[in-house]
């Protein structure tokens, strides 16, 4: 007889051995797609997971609350978007918000020149942050502190090696004045970035700033700094053209008791600052003036701030009317307690520069 066609071949207990196998991998297959419906369901909760955790931190911010309207995540480019990013003052006294952007993209990535470590950068697309002086500190807003910094490590703990804004605005209400004064930047671009020191360049960060001001005038400045140092190391240049100055009346009229019916003004400021002293000056150049003092009144913290500039224009114009300046006015003083906050830093200077001598240097203490 000859042998079954169909009949198993192979030796005893073959085919009961390949199908013993066939459990485990059907075992290891289940895993598999538990761990892709977890991935996936990761991967959809991600966005609000993370919109939830940035809402709770910008509501732990001192005197401020936020929040985030959606978050969207891009894991081929390594980052993440938070849209409609709102921070407002808690109170509810001051009707403007503190800082608004629609998108702010936040991309994690390596150090640049092979200095190692995980960092991120963040671009701000049409950010806007309004400053508001009111008649109380209720009513005001007018804090640049280290609230910020805090609240911006809670929420990507990461150190930041490039911040960009693109086409954002900048806005200082006097809401104390009647009509309320508003000087504005708009059209503003900053990077803020790491930079690498070399032996001909100690600077290790830099800020680069182009917006338009008042009057049709162009303002461009630069920062170059050292952070780690114990005292502000920096040197800081900015110009200012073309700036129409009855654009500025209102200014010049509330904080400086001048009148302009017509001219144009231009400005150069350089500034070096270290080990808690800062040295430089501005160089102001007014054409074809037309001006006249009126009434004023008192000044409050704000109005130091900005009228230091239209006093430094004041007193110019006073000493050379209808001519193109060419002094320099010089700047020299302390930074005092190397804890200043940075607008203290910056009446130091504004409060020097508004001096066509200083006699003595002007320190300023924290607060």
């Amino acid at each position: 007889m000859g042998q079954d066609p169909i009949a198993p071949r192979g030796p005893p207990g073959y085919y009961r051995g390949r199908m013993n196998l066939s459990r485990p991998r059907r075992v290891v297959g289940w895993i598999l797609a538990a761990m892709l419906l977890v991935a996936a369901a990761g991967w959809w909760a991600l966005p609000d997971l993370i919109r939830l955790q940035v809402n709770a931190r910008l509501n732990a911010i001192p005197g401020y609350s936020g929040r985030v309207g959606w978050v969207s995540v891009d894991l081929r480019h390594h980052s993440y978007t938070l849209h409609d990013f709102l921070v407002v003052k808690r109170n509810g006294r001051v009707h403007w918000p503190y800082f608004y952007s629609p998108a702010i993209e936040i991309a994690v990535g390596w150090r640049p020149e092979g200095r190692g470590g995980l960092c991120g950068r963040v671009r701000a697309q049409s950010a806007s942050i309004t400053f508001v002086q009111g008649a109380d500190a209720d009513r005001s807003q007018m804090d640049v502190d280290a609230r910020w910094t805090r609240a911006a490590h809670a929420i990507f703990p990461l150190p930041i090696t490039r911040l960009e804004i693109a086409g954002g605005s900048m806005l200082y209400l006097d809401t104390c004045r009647r009509p309320n004064l508003a000087l504005s930047l708009t059209d503003l671009h900053v990077l803020a970035q790491d930079r690498a020191p070399t032996a001909t360049s100690p600077w290790s960060a830099s800020i680069a700033l182009e917006a338009c001001c008042l009057g049709g005038g162009r303002l461009a400045a630069l920062v170059l700094s050292d952070p780690a140092t114990a005292q502000p190391h920096f040197a800081f240049s900015a110009r200012v053209d073309a700036v129409s100055l009855p654009a500025l009346n209102e200014l010049f009229v509330a904080y400086a008791d001048v009148g302009l019916k017509g001219g144009t003004l231009g400005m150069r400021l350089q500034i070096d600052g270290r080990d808690g002293h800062f040295a430089g000056f501005i160089k102001p150049s007014f054409e074809h003036l037309e001006f006249a003092p009126v009434g004023g009144k008192g000044r409050g913290l704000g109005q130091e701030i900005i009228g230091s500039l239209a006093a430094v224009a004041a007193n110019v114009m006073k000493r050379q009317v209808e001519a193109r300046l060419e002094d320099q006015i010089p700047i020299a003083g302390d930074f005092g307690d190397s804890r200043n906050d940075f607008l203290a830093a910056v009446k130091a200077v504004l409060r020097a520069g508004g001096r066509i001598s200083l006699a003595q240097p002007v320190t300023v203490t924290s607060q």
